[in-house]
């Protein structure tokens, strides 16, 4: 089927869900792209990571304890099931399942344990689980207001008053995002209109 979508302030449309081999680990769909008037069909490749078990050395160190093939044979199906749902771009992460993390560690529900050296994509410099933000994650929770993106509150107030205490004095003003991707369309509207 042909599915469209919005894709970088383009449209998108998937002409089909065949994929093309590049390589044994990349595929690739054929897209259409229409951007105002122009229109163009392209291949994007799209890495797809292979769910046939590898055995591997066995580790077993203060840090790392990795005990069985990977991915874990019994892993495979949640991972297919996820592929069903997700956007073949989620198909390039290593096919380990993640269950539980705790600072610099991730574990999953099979016996092995890794160090993150991704920063959990969000975690970043705090790590998983940090006790600190855990119990102020857990105070808001039972606040009775959770949080206001646009309207005024006083934990907003006092967030951002620490967050450009901490900054150089030139930067004396802040604003907050719900992610990346807007903090970015944000600077690169600024730098339009103010050079």
């Amino acid at each position: 089927g042909k599915t469209t979508s919005l894709f970088g302030g383009c449209v998108v449309r998937v002409l089909t869900r065949e994929c093309v081999d590049f390589s044994p680990a990349k595929q690739g769909l054929l897209v259409q792209v229409r951007s105002g008037d122009n229109e163009e069909q392209t291949t994007m490749v799209m890495s797809v990571t292979d769910l046939t078990p590898v055995p591997v050395t066995k580790v077993e160190t203060k840090f790392r304890r990795i005990v069985t093939d990977i991915p874990v044979p019994q892993s495979i199906e949640l991972i297919k099931k996820l592929r069903q749902v997700e956007p073949q771009s989620m198909s390039g992460m290593v096919p380990i399942v993640w269950h539980q993390a705790q600072g610099f560690l991730v574990r999953d529900p099979y016996g092995n344990q890794w160090i993150d050296l991704s920063s959990g994509i969000v975690m970043a410099n705090c790590g998983h689980a940090h006790p600190l933000i855990v119990e102020a994650i857990r105070s808001q929770l039972e606040s009775p207001l959770l949080f206001t993106y646009a309207y005024p509150s006083d934990v907003r107030r006092r967030f951002l008053e620490r967050l450009v205490s901490l900054a150089p004095p030139q930067l004396n003003k802040a604003i907050l995002f719900s992610s990346g991707t807007e903090a970015n369309e944000c600077a690169i509207s600024l730098m339009r209109h103010h050079g």
